[in-house]
């Protein structure tokens, strides 16, 4: 896709279990998020997003 990967940072895991995870993603802003999951999985993490 062209995009070097200098340009982004890719976490994978499980944000409702993963305290690395939620300090991570709790200490950053970030322009875009995407999910491979569905709706009724992503509707409740939408508090910690």
């Amino acid at each position: 896709n062209g995009i070097p990967e200098d340009a982004f940072d890719m976490i994978i895991g499980n944000l409702i279990d993963d305290p690395e995870i939620q300090r991570t993603v709790g200490e950053n802003a970030y322009d875009l998020v995407t999910a491979n999951i569905l709706a009724d999985v992503l509707v409740p993490l939408m508090p910690a997003v």
